[in-house]
């Protein structure tokens, strides 16, 4: 459609007057100037408030027509300038009655414009909100949009250019900028080049809104938990696929878990991590996932290092972590089979050690706390378990004082127990059974390093591990039995407790069990697993392959037996009772004699 003159004027005397006749199009845009007509913004300005006010009127012709004119796809940039340059002189006509010219405005291709008609562009829009406000929200809607397309830089700058304008300018557009980006995150289902394109925007809009950065950052994690949680549900399809009784079998399934250098990973092909490649993930729920991370990560890189070297700025850090830590409190830490977005807190506390025990102290307090519901004081003391155990930034002195604390819990517990509710029930002692299972899974952990520290082997003795398992309340009944077996195996090396004998009259109560309808543990607590504990450790190894770089090599600890110079496979046991993720076993015994006999010596 050729730019058209739709309501023309002619100069007589120095004066304007309305032609009484309909002008028609020129045949050439070049002609414009020749016809009089756009000569001047005061002209074209004053053509279109008349065009308003006969609107209003009842005669809305030359008013639809300038709308459409507007709405061309083909207008040329030197006529857009010419409109916008009018547009501005009359914004205070533009009520509500002009929705119809302002969305035609709006939807022109301004952003990857020459700079002159940029800057033109974001003059009207700022006039524009700034005299009509209600038009404010439009012009928010119409800018966060430009962060759904797939666009150069240069384009996001000036869309970026005028939104922090209008924020300068409108004292109350910050909260409704914060609803529109909320209102237009993209929804889980969109592809992956739009999710990164909108989380890499909003971190943009933080440099000059500073204070959106907490609310975005919440924005940004909850939206990634919403396709975080979809990730095992598709492993667990494809798995189920591949083999429909395994999944209900009463067997342990088990995975293999892997150094990123080793080429025998037996993990599932769709989502199998630690290589580090350009290309996506084949599980399309990962890939999303696995680019927003890595854009989460560049974030929190760029905001808490500072100069060329890259030096820490400490205040920043634990500025940043504490609002990190409130996003986990009041959306990761509730979420079902979260597997990945918790890493952020991971990776940023192992910055500085003071971030590592205010993370520990408060998942503690939160266990502590009998108020909390209890599946939260459980999750949290897994939290506690898998973030001591995987993090090789966690120093053994931080593992020896997470130890003491879980046993002196455990043992103040049986302690307070009257000799009536000494009974392994599950529903009566859930933190009970959560905190011992945590406190095995860190000590087989980490059990080596305890040992090499002066007077190891005296600690872990004090620890008193035998009045646990030999307790009425038979906490190894109720841990995923791929720990339990593990805990054994170390414990009688180090001659801690000797934990088999238990382990075999479990084995057998869960075979009767199997062979018979009727509960064997009580109405209240009856159990039909070996290890009915409904938790997961949220720290189990990262899957996402081009973010994995930031965690896994660095910071990432994987079960390492003692007797072989590399790091070997560890089992993962799937609780076959239960629909949570897969728990961790564990590949190989670990040889404890030479330090054993070292430190008995």
């Amino acid at each position: 459609m050729r730019i058209a003159v739709l309501i023309s004027y002619k100069m007589e005397k120095g004066a304007v007057k309305k032609s009484p006749k309909k002008y028609e199009p020129p045949s050439d845009t070049s002609s414009d100037d020749e016809n009089g007509v756009l000569r001047g913004p005061l002209i074209l300005g004053k053509m279109i408030a008349d065009s308003v006010q006969r609107k209003r009127e009842g005669q809305p012709a030359d008013y639809n027509a300038i709308v459409e004119q507007l709405s061309a796809g083909d207008i040329k940039p030197v006529i857009m300038g010419r409109w916008l340059k009018a547009l501005r002189l009359c914004v205070s006509h533009f009520t509500k009655e002009c929705d119809t010219l302002v969305g035609a405005t709006f939807n022109l291709p301004w952003a990857s414009q020459e700079a002159e008609l940029v800057n033109d562009y974001v003059s009207y829009v700022t006039d524009l909100v700034s005299a009509q406000t209600s038009y404010l929200k439009s012009c928010l809607h119409m800018l966060v949009k430009h962060f759904h397309k797939i666009s150069n830089d240069y384009v996001y700058l000036n869309v970026h250019q005028c939104m922090k304008t209008v924020c300068e300018l409108v004292p109350n557009s910050l909260a409704m900028l914060m609803s529109m980006l909320s209102e237009l995150f993209p929804f889980k289902y969109r592809p992956s080049s739009q999710q990164e394109v909108y989380v890499k925007n909003l971190f943009i809009v933080t440099d000059y809104v500073p204070s959106l950065r907490d609310a975005i950052l919440h924005l940004i994690v909850s939206q990634m938990i919403k396709i975080d949680v979809e990730i095992p549900h598709l492993e667990e399809e494809e798995d189920s696929g591949s083999d429909d009784d395994t999944a209900h079998s009463n067997e342990a399934m088990f995975h293999c878990e892997t150094e990123p250098s080793s080429p025998n990973s037996s993990l599932n092909s769709a989502l199998s991590p630690y290589h580090y490649p350009s290309q996506p993930m084949l599980n399309e729920m990962a890939d999303k996932l696995d680019v927003m991370m890595i854009a989460v990560y560049e974030y929190l890189h760029r905001v808490t290092h500072t100069g060329a070297n890259g030096t820490i700025n400490k205040e920043t850090l634990v500025e940043i972590f504490h609002v990190l830590l409130h996003i986990f409190e009041s959306c990761i830490l509730s979420t079902y089979q979260s597997s990945h977005v918790q890493f952020l807190l991971f990776q940023l506390s192992s910055h500085d050690q003071m971030l590592q025990q205010l993370f520990l102290d408060f998942l503690w307090n939160k266990f502590v706390n009998v108020s909390v519901p209890v599946i939260l004081r459980q999750t949290s003391v897994a939290y506690i378990a898998s973030y001591v155990a995987r993090a090789l930034f966690v120093p053994a002195s931080t593992v020896k004082a997470s130890l003491s604390t879980l046993a002196r819990w455990t043992h103040e517990y049986i302690s307070s127990c009257s000799s009536d509710k000494l009974k392994p029930e599950y529903c009566l002692h859930a933190p009970f059974f959560s905190a011992c299972q945590a406190a095995f899974y860190m000590f087989v952990f980490r059990h080596q390093e305890l040992l090499e520290l002066e007077c190891g082997l005296e600690f872990l003795q004090r620890l008193n591990f035998e009045r646990i398992v030999l307790c009425p309340l038979n906490p190894l009944k109720m841990c995923l039995i791929s720990i339990a077996e593990m805990f054994a195996s170390v414990t009688n090396q180090l001659e801690l407790v000797y934990c088999y004998t238990i382990l075999e009259q479990n084995k057998r109560l869960l075979l009767l069990v199997s062979q018979t309808s009727e509960p064997l543990i009580g109405s209240t607590g009856s159990v039909t697993s070996n290890h009915p504990l409904d938790v997961f450790f949220p720290f189990d190894p990262y899957l996402l392959r081009r973010s994995g770089k930031f965690i896994i090599k660095p910071l990432y600890r994987f079960w390492s037996s003692p007797t072989e110079d590399k790091q070997v496979d560890i089992v993962e046991e799937v609780m076959p009772y239960s629909n949570m993720q897969s728990s961790p076993g564990f590949g190989s015994t670990p040889d404890n004699s030479n330090i054993l006999m070292q430190q008995k010596r």
